[in-house]
């Protein structure tokens, strides 16, 4: 911007004595924001200056009558205001400064859908607020992305300073102004009608809800703004295959055309989605209360995104940490947000993210990745293995792989021996149970296994699956019991958690063993009563020049307190650093 042009050092002269500019950290067609600092009170501020046009439009007298009542808005979820001010044609008013960032550094590049429990979370929080603003007579007008805050698990709407006062207020802007931002504005708003109320809202949030569950906004970029007079956006179970069809009805309502169509209140569209989402929303995520377990107090910072496998099957994955990146093969059972905090895995995502950029995913039919799946099987898997890594534009990296991960981890080394650099492999096995020696018993034993599955996975008596936890942690502490107990619940559904054993008893990835070329570590248990000792020897036999670490442990995966994880730890880190 030319230096006469740049409101900068008139606004730092305004502000002398109050508030010291540091630095400019956003701006858009209606203001620009500047990070400050408040002198008085010794804390950091955000200060948004009115672009001019909209300065010009408002007028002194108008943006102080618009800031007061603005100013008595008090609510959780909207972002108070501090202060403001005017001086030589400027207009700005002073917010908190939050940390977190805003929706759209969220939702990142296009194609980013947010778990449905996390967006619904955002948009009651979302609704709330602006049900308060419209019973003050307040509609907001540009409901988008960058105008939500978030700050860990809080929500806020910022940019109120601009709303326009309706009913007994007067209109503040002149003939041709626009508030708002196209993509989120409603059809009314479009046509710069004399009667816009909260249902002008309700529409934006409707946009927004679509976008975070959809990945996309609802509608392209290049349709032109008269088509939304009409238009119906393609329903969310278009991009996201299991969005329950009351849920889309929901959505699909609050995105009516006609404001008359919608629903009046924007609560009233949170609770209708919550209704419709609370099966979805309890099978994923929201663990029983009876079975209770402390989450560690360490915390994950992951960022959750999403890819397609070939097949069209939608993968969640995500990355944590930084330096050289380390691609996790899924194992059996995963859920990217139910996992971060667990007290069987969370100490391998520390040391893991402490030493790596980690990326990680849940397979197909299980966590955040797609459940309605037809190709539940170990190509399938390696394929979503390859769409991982392409989406996160990984070029050379480590892999990492647990129990069936292994064989996965193998197959994609062995497939692109150009792009891994090293394999580290634990508890795992090569051939599935149905290649191995096996008596009459452990066919009996095996078929048990999947009767188990049908009775007992999804109910709310654990003791099916507790056979399961105690075969993987027969060491495990009540809490980390319970929560592999929950982790089986909420992972995937008894037909698939079926499905997903029956592959991966016909799994066999012996022939690509040999093919692998990178340097190798593997991990085993003496004593893993899931996957026998003997097959962590067979695929060191198996690939050229690995070194076979045996471990001290009863567990499937060994646990923090351990002895047998600070060996682990130590002999990657020798392996690593030899690798370079």
């Amino acid at each position: 911007m030319p230096e006469h042009l740049d409101p900068t050092p008139k606004l730092s002269a305004a502000l002398a004595g109050r508030y010291v500019l540091e630095r400019a950290v956003g701006s858009g067609g209606m203001a620009r924001v500047y990070l400050a600092r408040d002198l008085r009170h010794s804390r950091r501020v955000a200060i948004k200056l009115l672009a001019p046009e909209v300065a010009r439009m408002l007028g002194p007298d108008r943006f102080s009558a618009e800031i007061l009542v603005t100013a008595n808005l008090s609510h959780p979820n909207i972002l108070p205001l501090f202060d403001s001010g005017s001086a030589e044609g400027l207009f700005w008013y002073v917010m908190p400064y939050v940390e977190g960032g805003s929706l759209r550094d969220r939702l990142g590049e296009a194609g980013m859908q947010l778990p449905i429990a996390e967006a619904l979370r955002i948009a009651r929080a979302i609704a709330s607020a602006l049900d308060h603003a419209h019973a003050h007579g307040i509609v907001h007008r540009d409901i988008k992305p960058e105008n939500i805050l978030l700050r860990e698990d809080a929500t806020y709407i910022a940019d109120f300073g601009i709303a326009l006062a309706t009913a007994s207020a007067p209109r503040s802007t002149r003939p041709g102004l626009a508030i708002g931002t196209p993509a989120y504005m409603s059809p009314e708003q479009i046509a710069q009608g004399d009667h816009i109320d909260g249902r002008a809202d309700v529409y934006a949030l409707g946009c927004l809800t679509y976008e975070m569950l959809a990945g996309r906004p609802p509608f392209a970029e290049w349709m032109p703004l008269g088509a939304r007079f009409t238009a119906i956006p393609p329903r969310v179970g278009a991009h996201r295959a299991t969005f329950p069809e009351a849920a889309d009805d929901a959505v699909g309502r609050a995105l009516a055309p006609n404001a008359d169509d919608r629903f009046p209140r924007a609560t009233d569209f949170a609770a209708a989605l919550e209704a419709a989402c609370s099966e979805v929303i309890g099978k994923m995520v929201t663990p029983l209360p009876h079975h209770a377990w402390t989450p560690v107090p360490w915390k994950l910072e992951q960022k959750i995104g999403y890819c397609h496998a070939r097949d069209g099957v939608r993968i969640a994955w995500a990355t944590s940490g930084s330096g050289t990146p380390l691609v996790k093969a899924a194992n059996w059972l995963s859920h990217l947000e139910f996992d971060a905090p667990s007290p069987i895995w969370a100490h391998w995502w520390r040391a893991l993210s402490e030493r790596h950029q980690l990326v990680r995913y849940d397979e197909r039919a299980s966590g955040l990745s797609d459940w309605e799946v037809n190709d539940i099987s170990f190509d399938a898997w390696v394929s979503d293995l390859e769409a991982v890594v392409d989406a996160a534009g990984l070029e050379r990296f480590g892999l990492f792989g647990v129990s069936k991960g292994g064989a996965i981890a193998i197959a994609y080394a062995a497939r692109h021996p150009e792009r891994v650099t090293h394999l580290l492999i634990h508890g795992a096995f090569v051939r599935g149970r149905d290649f191995r020696p096996t008596s009459t018993q452990d066919l009996d034993r095996m078929q048990l296994e999947i009767d188990m599955i049908r009775l007992g996975w999804g109910g709310r008596n654990p003791a099916f699956r507790q056979a399961f936890t105690t075969m993987f942690f027969p060491e495990a502490s009540p809490d980390q019991v319970a929560w592999f107990n929950e982790l089986q619940r909420i992972s995937t559904s008894p037909e698939n958690a079926a499905r997903m054993m029956r592959a991966t008893r016909e799994l066999d990835a012996r022939d690509l063993a040999p093919r692998v070329k990178c340097p190798t570590l593997i991990f085993h248990s003496r004593e893993d009563a899931r996957v026998p000792f003997r097959e962590g020897e067979l695929i060191a036999s198996l690939i050229p020049h690995a070194k076979f670490v045996p471990l001290s442990s009863k567990n499937h995966l060994p646990l923090e307190h351990e002895l047998a994880w600070v060996e682990l730890v130590a002999e990657m880190d020798r392996f690593e650093k030899q690798v370079g």
